[in-house]
């Protein structure tokens, strides 16, 4: 029930963010919209006002002009009163000078110049009149007047303005009976030109605030002109600008209801939409959280034609294949704990807080151990002994005695989780097996060294015999043997005593004393050779070790050196380096090839065999060498560039 609430209260969060936001943009758009068609229709009606106050000028402009030529300004200010009586029209008349002769709101002759008007100054510089055939506006005419006038192809009736009055044409113009009879006829006859122009009376608008009234103001103004076209005052119609606004506000407001039902659909249709959405989504959330609680067999069904019916396709590809993946890894893993519990060497998994992972079968039988879960490594192993690789988890192979056993073990880290993996392999023969070797050896060696001795004795004995040639090349032979199996059984016995008996009698000396004894046991060897024996010692230079044991290893490199060089010399160095302290042996020998360099500290192991008996070698020497070196924990490494020579270098912590 909890984790179902709480997957519907994360769907609910999203459709309220989609159903928000569609929310936002719709009201941003709605205002948007309405500002923008409330600007238009303001602007459409101050449009359509400024038209219709020329009009309404124009209509009235023939009964003004008539006035105005008359020079009746009181009929022209009464007329103009009654004419803006039952309107919210404002009509002013402003003569060249910029004079008010007569307003309908305001008296006359209260008011300042209006000049300076915008309006007022548009409508007296648009040019003067223009004189042509039907251009000449008449007063106002009865309509039988009108209609008789029309039909004698005399005058045709004005088309900008709805005002009963004429355009005549020239013929009767300049008649008895036109109303310009009184002008030149060379005036007429030079204006008898087609008007091509066809251009309605000048008009001017403007917006702005009236200084009379101190409101937002609509004006509209038109010319007046005399019998010979000249401009004489301008009719001015204004209107407020408020009424227009309350025009276009009843027109929004007309249109409101219709207005919010697009609001309301384009809302509605929107939350179906973020419900939709919402609900796939929801249905996704709840496949990948059984997903991820391991049901792979959850498959999805969303028909929507679009991106979430592709992501649901995507999500059953994905649980086919992580359902293969899965099974393949339970295979996997089964196949290798089959393996590990069929291995005969324990195995143990460690992780970085010491806490144990993992044991096999054998791993709890060696230690007799029940690996509960969470339990440290501490309560099995040695802490001593293991703590030191568990903290590097690095890659390491060392030794553990267990109950009477050893064994030799190996870690090796585990990337993915910070682990350490432990194999322990039984050494225990091997271990007894060397043990026996070594045992065998000794005792062996200890068995020929009192008959080996007889022999060696007696040979030297028949030298002071009387024998023939063939005799004492047969006693050579014989003292030769004796002696190289003598040196056998002395290195034998040497490396028994070195790896059986592991103290060592310490004590401070002089390196250079040891190197002097060096010389004079090899001087006579090396001279009969005809090498160079070259001895290079720091004076001063001490160390703390064994010093009968240094003697066994240098004279055993040395005595290499001499036997397997036939020219050039042979040298010994000692000196402190890196705090430690360095002592080699060079030769210009024969050298060694590279694939015997990692093999030659071994027991018995000889390079060349042939040269070995020739010589008289054990191959014992340097497997002596490095028992002696690691007892003293120092390090020995042998480097060669055959046939170059070859170099022995041991190196002693100081």
């Amino acid at each position: 029930m909890s984790e179902g609430l709480v997957i519907n209260m994360k769907s609910r969060s999203l459709f309220v963010k989609m159903f928000g936001f569609f929310c936002l943009v719709i009201i941003f758009m709605a205002l948007f919209i309405s500002a923008l068609i409330g600007r238009n229709i303001k602007e459409n009606n101050i449009d359509i006002f400024a038209k219709d106050l020329i009009v309404n000028a124009k209509m009235l402009s023939p009964q003004i002009s008539r006035l105005f030529n008359a020079g009746d300004f009181k009929g022209l200010d009464a007329f103009i009163k009654e004419s803006a009586a039952y309107t919210d029209r404002r009509i002013t008349i402003i003569d060249k000078s910029g004079t008010v002769l007569a307003d309908s709101a305001a008296d006359a002759l209260a008011m300042d110049n209006h000049l300076n008007r915008k309006e007022v100054l548009e409508a007296f510089s648009e040019g003067s009149f223009s004189f042509s055939p039907f251009s000449f506006p008449s007063p106002i005419y009865a309509p039988q007047t009108i209609n008789r006038a029309v039909g004698d192809g005399l005058a045709r009736p004005a088309t900008d303005c709805e005002a009963p009055f004429l355009y005549w044409s020239a013929e009767r113009q300049r008649s008895s009976e036109g109303p310009f009879s009184s002008l030149p006829l060379s005036l007429i006859e030079s204006q008898r030109k087609p008007n091509t122009d066809n251009k309605p009376s000048p008009a001017a608008t403007s917006i702005r605030k009236s200084p009379t009234l101190n409101i937002e103001t609509l004006y509209a103004a038109i010319p007046i002109y005399d019998n010979l076209g000249n401009k004489t005052a301008v009719i001015r119609i204004s209107v407020p600008i408020e009424n227009i606004s309350i025009l276009s506000y009843q027109f929004i407001s007309k249109n409101y209801p219709a207005f919010l039902f697009i609001l309301a659909a384009a809302l509605f249709i929107s939350f179906l939409i973020s419900k939709s959405v919402g609900s796939k989504i929801a249905v996704l959330k709840n496949a990948f959280k059984e997903l991820s609680l391991g049901n792979f067999g959850k498959r999805l069904q969303i028909n929507s034609k679009d991106e979430l019916e592709q992501l649901s396709d995507t999500f059953n590809e994905m649980s086919v294949n992580l359902e293969k993946l899965f099974k393949r890894i339970d295979a996997d893993r089964d196949e290798l704990e089959k393996i590990i519990a069929a291995v005969s060497d324990a195995i143990v998994a460690i992780d970085d807080r010491g806490i144990i992972l993992f044991a096999n079968e054998a791993f709890k039988k060696l230690f007799n151990a029940e690996i509960s879960k969470g339990m440290f490594y501490w309560q099995v192993l040695d802490d001593n002994i293991f703590k030191p690789f568990i903290l590097k988890r690095s890659q390491a192979a060392f030794s553990y005695e267990h109950r009477g056993k050893f064994f030799s073990c190996i870690a090796a880290p585990i990337e993915e989780n910070a682990a350490l993996a432990i194999v322990f392999h039984d050494i225990t023969g091997i271990k007894d097996l060397e043990n026996f070797k070594k045992d065998l050896i000794s005792n062996v060696s200890h068995e020929l060294k009192t008959p080996l001795a007889s022999v060696k004795l007696y040979l030297e004995l028949l030298e002071d015999e009387q024998m023939n040639s063939q005799s004492r090349a047969y006693l050579e032979v014989m003292e030769k043997n004796a002696a190289r199996l003598s040196d056998i059984v002395d290195d034998l016995l040497i490396l028994s005593e070195v790896e059986n008996n592991g103290s060592l009698d310490i004590a401070e000396f002089y390196v250079c004393e040891v190197f002097e004894e060096m010389k004079v046991l090899f001087e006579k060897k090396a001279a009969d050779k005809k090498l160079d024996l070259i001895f290079d010692c720091d004076k001063g230079l001490k160390m703390k070790a064994d010093k009968f044991r240094i003697i066994q290893a240098l004279s055993n490199l040395i005595d290499n050196a001499v036997r397997y060089s036939e020219k050039g010399w042979v040298k010994a160095s000692a000196f402190l380096e890196s705090g430690e302290i360095v002592m080699s042996v060079s030769d210009t020998g024969i050298g060694i090839e590279p694939q015997h360099l990692e093999k030659i500290f071994e027991r018995f192991y000889v390079v060349d065999k042939s040269r070995s008996r020739k010589t008289g070698g054990t191959g014992l020497g340097l497997s002596i060498v490095n028992h002696i070196a690691r007892l003293h924990g120092a390090t020995v490494k042998a480097s060669s560039f055959a046939p170059e020579g070859s170099t022995f270098t041991l190196r002693f912590p100081h």
